[in-house]
């Protein structure tokens, strides 16, 4: 490998260890999955709770301190649409927390961020991050235990699926700052661009969520359409999303910091949606189209994973 390579490989590593300690994903994994898919296909199946039984099947290392929760013990009824959205979040419950998975997990954040993001380098020559396969891990388990007919599972397992495919659709799960930003604005300064990467990666998310919650139109439109994503398999699905908007993630961080410029301040900052206003103009429209193009294409692969089960199992 050429020195001139060595040498650009070596400080985008020195930027990702930067974030060693941020893991960082969509807000409101349940929001997301239940606008994206309210209006697209029949969910409403019945359901009954049954009890985790894949350990011999499931093998992959999870946190021993991991324990399954039951959201819905004293519900009557319960459906597919249910599941998926209630367990949405489920992934973030300290699953993948605390192990040790590969040499290279401080660099995204530790065995949670390992198994939540997809780092690439060198135009994806490089990939840190293991994401996709965890995606078509609870796929595949989801599709078996629906053969086995347990319905609760499969929907069950098919929501962790949806959280790690969704993840993929979050801009800094493909790159935590821009290589440049850290060249000249932190001037190689470790501490500083930690903090501020770590601002405007929060902020921005917080942002989100704020903004769904609030039901604000054009982000509920944008996942309320019922188109969706063809693909044969749930892991190129996700390797698919991540490659896109790993095109303008770096756009995206120049825009939250245009935005916030107070963000760029290296001390930690948690900025209040519900008190201040939310500074408009250009660079918030533009902002606003980025976020829209990920939420809506975050929302069609969703579609996608439904479709694509729908079409493995006979639904």
């Amino acid at each position: 490998m050429p020195d001139a390579m060595i040498r650009r490989v070596m400080l985008i590593l020195a930027l990702l260890a930067v974030f060693s300690g941020a893991v960082l994903g969509w807000d409101g994994h349940d929001l997301i999955t239940y606008h994206s898919l309210k209006d697209f296909a029949t969910l409403d199946i019945p359901l009954v709770e049954t009890e985790y039984t894949y350990g011999e099947r499931d093998t992959t290392e999870y946190n021993p301190s991991f324990v399954v929760k039951f959201l819905h013990e004293d519900w009557d009824e319960l459906t597919a649409f249910q599941v998926l959205v209630d367990y949405a979040q489920e992934p973030d419950w300290d699953l993948d927390t605390g192990l040790e998975l590969n040499p290279l997990q401080m660099l995204t954040g530790g065995s949670q961020g390992w198994r939540h993001q997809r780092y690439t380098l060198l135009g994806g020559l490089i990939a840190l991050g293991v994401a996709p396969e965890r995606a078509q891990h609870f796929y595949d388990l989801a599709v078996y235990a629906y053969e086995q007919g347990d319905l609760y599972w499969a929907f069950r397992f098919l929501s962790r699926s949806l959280h790690y495919l969704q993840d993929m659709g979050q801009p800094y799960h493909s790159l935590p700052m821009p290589v440049a930003h850290f060249l000249t604005k932190h001037r190689l300064n470790l501490t500083n661009a930690t903090i501020v990467g770590e601002n405007v990666h929060y902020n921005l998310e917080w942002y989100v969520e704020w903004r769904l919650t609030q039901e604000y139109e054009p982000f509920i439109d944008v996942l309320t359409r019922t188109d969706y994503v063809e693909f044969a398999t749930v892991e190129q699905a996700a390797l698919d999303l991540n490659n896109e908007v790993r095109r303008i993630v770096e756009r995206q961080y120049d825009l939250t910091l245009a935005v916030w410029p107070d963000l760029g301040i290296p001390v930690k900052q948690t900025l209040d949606f519900e008190r201040d206003p939310v500074p408009t103009g250009k660079f918030l429209t533009e902002l606003h189209e980025i976020i829209e193009q990920t939420l809506g294409r975050t929302g069609e692969y969703t579609r996608g994973l439904i479709w694509r089960f729908k079409q493995d199992v006979g639904l």
